[in-house]
């Protein structure tokens, strides 16, 4: 399976912080866990210790376990629920009995959770269909942020514009050559 480059979001990070804290303040959490077997077959040429390195970091992660006594908390966070994030969490399902750094877990309920800040109807009925549960979450600080954000990107892409200005800077197109300065 081809790795890609993992695109953080750092809004997802605290939502997940934060409903963690309400909502599950005795449970132990790890955040970003590697999901799955070590796979170092293909790997060679190098000690043993760093073909499991290397086949730990090809892993999927989970944006965090949760575990108490009696349960597993399987964690997905996205702004917005998709199908994507359904199919994540159902990937996650299908690794975690394989996981060797959490076996000590195993035998507890597991409890696959997606965290939102915004609803898709459709998604949340396919998703309760399937024994995975959505919880929305959406903060006071969560709108705020969302413009920040967007009026931020808009600034960005306006400043690609031809002709102009960079605002106080060498825009992106002058730097590549696109447009002179």
């Amino acid at each position: 399976m081809p790795t890609v480059n993992r695109t953080y979001n750092a809004w997802t990070t605290r939502l997940l912080a934060e409903w963690l804290a309400l909502n599950l303040p005795l449970a132990s959490v790890q955040n970003e866990v590697k999901l799955g077997p070590l796979d170092t077959s293909g790997i060679t040429g190098v000690s043993a210790s760093i073909a499991a390195g290397v086949a730990s970091n090809k892993r999927s992660r989970a944006d965090a376990i949760g575990w108490d006594a009696n349960t597993i908390y399987l964690f997905e966070a996205k702004p917005k629920l998709d199908g994507a994030a359904l199919g994540q969490i159902e990937n996650y399902l299908r690794l975690l009995p394989g996981t060797p750094e959490i076996q000590s877990l195993m035998g507890r309920t597991v409890r696959a959770i997606i965290l939102v800040a915004v609803d898709d109807g459709a998604v949340h009925a396919e998703a309760a269909a399937r024994g995975i549960e959505v919880v929305v979450y959406h903060p006071a600080w969560w709108d705020a942020t969302v413009t920040r954000v967007q009026a931020q990107q808009a600034e960005n892409v306006a400043q690609l514009a031809p002709g102009a200005p960079g605002v106080g800077r060498v825009s992106v197109r002058q730097n590549v050559g696109i447009v002179r300065g």
